[in-house]
């Protein structure tokens, strides 16, 4: 959830205050009741990709990992000489695994009788080096303290917030391991570490011959190689304290020099997002100024993820991009359908656009850096990978016009679809939008707008929505294909054991209501045929549906329970990615006169309460911290239902990054071409 930096120091000199009461308050003397460690307010998470900040390098690309020893300021005590302890591991990821075993070791020999204090304290202290950022600073910041002056409670204290959860070789594991003598993998480029030891190997490959190619060009290599966590959390189920964002699918942590990953994300955006991460890490370390504008540090990884191997050279060919254009253009002519004249807009000023407004405008900010790298053409990034600085890009942005590039982008835009871009938001929990305030961030987006040169009238209402990046790809038929298509794919694998995906009815799901599935080539072509599905009533069509899916024997339907008791219903799945169909054929009263109760004072119309509904939904679903894989909402009410707003919802809820697709099966099919699949 987003959070606050007020909230963030007061929590971080809350912690410190605590320790230092542990410390001084004497080494044996049990804790106060009221200070009780369970109790204690966690520490802050630290930033990714903050302004400014850039990991340390040497110049040939190397992480430096010592740094030149400084005298300490006035009063302060200087730490006592330690013996330099050997970790094993390339990069400061891998040496921090290699530390939690040891970690967990001095923490179970605390906790043994006749225990060594002194001694445990010490070895705790050699392990300092090897810790992250991502630990919580202020608990780094607390190891400064000279080891003889803690206490055994205190210490004790220190190592469980250091090993829980565990963050170790026993709880992570390299999805791509070459060999069982290796389980630091030293030997890879890409390091993919997950809580399971399971990641799809085609998406590591392919990332790894993309980095190649780019090294390849760059005449660069970097020998300490590239460390991913891949979680259901993006990386916090292992580092609480690490920071992450609700909508952001992956992250980059320049500090500590790793990635996260969402491993819950379809596999098609998550393949994308993983590029992304890997090459904010190696621009980071190949350009000295890289963090200078969010246009670059955005835009180079949104056009390079989109190289293979073969292009020639850093040139994307220009049809790869037209559905990201596509998606562009229409989010343009979405603000000047809203009375948000574009004549005057600027896209160079994106270059010195600050940071919070750059990711207030959403997909927006994302696909105009895109495009511009598109627009200078490789030769200005070539140029940069040689001079290792992002100057030769920053000069070559400044010389486009925008009714030239406008132009540019449309002629590129007109054999796309905007329902199949994929944009990789990544934000920075204090440099993005909290969802919570509306207000607050409307008024960002209008004021992001006008210092690109937009003109936007005090009463134009600017939704953050308006950028979301997939909301209308949920009505898209190959949306509602490609769930399908997973779902099949998912009971298949529950043959195998596995539970096969869930179905949730509605009570009015069980009416003899009348059924007629309508004609659609676009989505039953094979393997999908319509034959499977055809029913003569609502009863007869989701039994079908159940029946595709892998139900039977035993495998009943569920009723659709709300929100705030789904997670009850999917306990099960506990931890796993939900696949799922919701059929809904009625109104959610409850959830209706909920909504109403809020806006007591006056009456909404028909549309504003399902835009409620759906708002209502997303709330739901992130507080039960359900991670959906596959949705498909089909509507048996003929448009009339709850469906729609319900998918709205969910795909919110998961930052539109999940396979969420919305199917009204009776609604007749319109005579325009669909768009074929993604290349």
């Amino acid at each position: 959830m987003p959070w606050r930096p007020s909230f963030l120091i007061a929590a971080g000199l809350g912690l410190v205050i605590l320790f230092l009461v542990l410390v001084f308050g004497g080494r044996q003397s049990p804790l106060p009741g009221d200070l009780q460690p369970a109790a204690t307010a966690p520490p802050p998470k630290i930033q990714a990709l903050a302004v400014g900040q850039s990991a340390r390098r040497s110049p040939r690309g190397r992480a430096a990992h010592t740094a030149r020893k400084k005298p300490p300021p006035a009063g302060e005590l200087e730490p006592q000489a330690e013996p330099e302890l050997k970790l094993p591991g390339k990069s400061q990821f891998q040496r921090r695994l290699a530390a939690g075993g040891r970690l967990r070791e001095l923490s179970r020999a605390l906790r043994a009788d006749g225990s060594n204090l002194e001694a445990v304290a010490a070895e705790t202290w050699k392990l300092r080096p090897a810790l992250l950022k991502a630990d919580g600073q202020p608990l780094i910041d607390i190891l400064k303290t000279p080891p003889e002056k803690v206490s055994t409670r205190s210490l004790q204290f220190l190592l469980g917030l250091l090993t829980r959860p565990p963050r170790d070789l026993h709880s992570l594991k390299l999805a791509n391991r070459i060999h069982g003598d290796d389980p630091l993998g030293n030997d890879l480029l890409v390091r993919l570490w997950t809580r399971g030891g399971s990641y799809p190997a085609e998406e590591i490959a392919a990332a790894e011959r993309l980095l190649r190619h780019l090294f390849q060009i760059a005449g660069f290599s970097l020998e300490e190689g590239f460390d991913v966590l891949a979680t259901p959390r993006k990386g916090e189920d292992v580092f609480p304290h690490q920071g992450g964002y609700s909508w952001a699918a992956g992250l980059y942590f320049p500090g500590d020099g790793y990635c996260t990953v969402q491993s819950t994300l379809a596999p098609p955006f998550r393949s994308e997002v993983l590029r992304h991460e890997l090459i904010h890490k190696l621009c980071d370390r190949l350009l000295e100024d890289y963090f200078s504008s969010r246009l670059i540090v955005e835009g180079l990884p949104e056009y390079l993820r989109l190289l293979r191997p073969g292009n020639g050279r850093l040139r994307v060919p220009n049809r790869r991009l037209a559905d990201d254009f596509a998606l562009l253009i229409s989010q343009i002519d979405r603000l000047r359908g809203k009375s948000v004249p574009m004549d005057d807009f600027d896209p160079r000023k994106l270059l010195s656009l600050p940071a919070k407004k750059f990711y207030a405008l959403r997909s927006f900010s994302y696909l105009m850096a895109q495009a511009a790298m598109a627009y200078i053409g490789p030769a200005a990034i070539e140029e940069a990978f040689r001079c290792r600085s992002s100057r030769p890009i920053a000069d070559a942005v400044q010389r486009i016009q925008w009714p030239d590039f406008l132009e540019f982008i449309r002629d590129n835009a007109r054999e796309g679809f905007p329902e199949r871009a994929i944009v990789v938001e990544d934000p920075h929990p204090l440099e993005a939008l909290l969802q919570e305030e509306p207000a607050e961030a409307k008024e960002l987006i209008r004021s992001a707008l006008r210092d690109l040169g937009a003109t936007v009238a005090e009463n134009i209402d600017l939704d953050p929505r308006l950028f979301s990046a997939s909301e209308e790809r949920i009505n898209a038929d190959e949306a509602v294909r490609e769930a399908l298509l997973t779902l099949l794919q998912a009971a298949a694998d529950g043959a195998g054991g596995e539970a096969p995906p869930l179905l949730f009815l509605d009570p009015d799901c069980a009416a003899d209501s009348l059924f007629s599935l309508a004609e659609n080539p676009r989505l039953f072509r094979a393997p999908l045929s319509k034959k499977t599905l055809e029913g003569w009533d609502r009863k007869s069509f989701t039994e079908a549906l159940g029946r595709l899916i892998g139900h039977g024997g035993g495998q009943e339907a569920l009723l659709l329970p709300s929100p705030e008791r789904l997670s009850e219903a999917t306990q099960d799945q506990k931890d796993l990615p939900l696949e799922a169909i919701f059929c809904v054929a009625g109104t959610d009263e409850a959830a209706r006169r909920e909504i109403r109760s809020r806006w007591s004072s006056r009456l909404l119309s028909e549309e504003e309460m399902r835009r409620e509904l759906s708002r209502f939904y997303a709330a739901a679903f992130e507080r039960s911290w359900l991670f959906v894989r596959t949705a498909l909402v089909v509507d048996l009410g003929e448009g009339k239902s709850d469906a729609l707003p319900l998918a709205e919802g969910i795909a919110a809820s998961q930052g539109f990054k999940a396979a969420v697709a919305f199917w009204d099966p009776q609604k007749p099919v319109a005579a325009k071409e669909g768009s074929p699949p993604r290349e």
